[in-house]
């Protein structure tokens, strides 16, 4: 028996014969889909703040210039989108 490898699975040949092997993958669970939405919300929405702070310090402006509790409502309201985003994907 030999197997190669190719990007839609693994080809089997026995004795000539061509056998494509159908495994399906399980669906990730809820807790992997929350895991990675939030992580990656998290770090979008903390460099989104940070690239904010260091152009206005470059452009020497003042428009944006959040405290924290600001930055944590609006966090909140985004851990809420994050949430309904990430639990409609699982199904």
């Amino acid at each position: 028996m030999i197997e190669r490898f190719r990007f839609f699975g693994t080809i089997k040949i026995y004795k000539g014969m061509l056998v494509r092997a159908r495994q399906s993958a399980a669906p990730p669970s809820v807790w992997t889909l929350l895991a990675i939405t939030f992580l990656w919300g998290t770090v979008f929405f903390g460099t989104s703040i940070v690239t904010l702070k260091v152009s206005v310090f470059w452009l020497e402006q003042v428009f944006f210039n959040p405290e924290w509790s600001e930055i944590y409502s609006v966090y909140a309201v985004y851990f809420f989108v994050l949430l309904c985003f990430a639990l409609g994907r699982w199904r």
